[in-house]
């Protein structure tokens, strides 16, 4: 009798492997967003708070965003009026941008627009763009769940959005 197959790295389709890891690295993110939001909805959320200047950082971080949105045609524009700070978790805040700014691409279609309107003793940071993202595009909602996850364990921080027939819009109200 023949001795029954074995299945080895090295016999393993390239493009097999390639899938593989892309599932691996997807559900391990989904791991990890899902264990941020249990510690944050439970309160055990470690902070640290420090003033962040709000528009150099936006900046910053959607860069590779808006790379990804011009591979799609599509513009992600950033309207600040001035120099605004905002006391928050910088590596928090980057997680919660950067899953807003996920799902603008991801769920969303058209341009992605980010403003910064400064309010008395607050600040909110808007993010809007066009609906239209098909079935197949709708995610598990995870994402939207740690903003709000985290937003809530953050001091004097609120995260609001509409989801509309024609637009969708987050907004992320942070202490000045």
């Amino acid at each position: 009798t023949p001795a029954p197959a074995t299945t080895t790295a090295s016999n393993v389709d390239p493009a097999l492997a390639d899938s593989l890891q892309e599932e691996l690295a997807s559900l391990s993110g989904y791991i990890e967003r899902s264990l941020l939001s249990a510690r944050a909805e439970n309160g055990h959320l470690d902070t640290q708070i420090s003033t962040v200047e709000i528009a150099v950082f936006l900046r910053d971080l959607i860069e590779p965003h808006a790379m990804m949105a011009r591979e799609e045609g599509r513009e992600m524009r950033l309207e600040s009026s001035g120099s605004f700070h905002v006391r928050t978790d910088k590596a928090l805040l980057r997680q919660v941008i950067d899953n807003l700014l996920v799902n603008a691409l991801q769920h969303g279609t058209g341009d992605i627009q980010l403003r910064v309107i400064p309010r008395a003793d607050k600040l909110a940071l808007l993010v809007v763009n066009s609906c239209g993202g098909s079935p197949a595009r709708r995610g598990n909602g995870i994402g939207l769940r740690l903003v709000h996850a985290i937003a809530s364990a953050l001091p004097d921080t609120r995260f609001l959005r509409h989801a509309g027939t024609r637009w969708h819009a987050a907004m992320l109200v942070l202490p000045a």
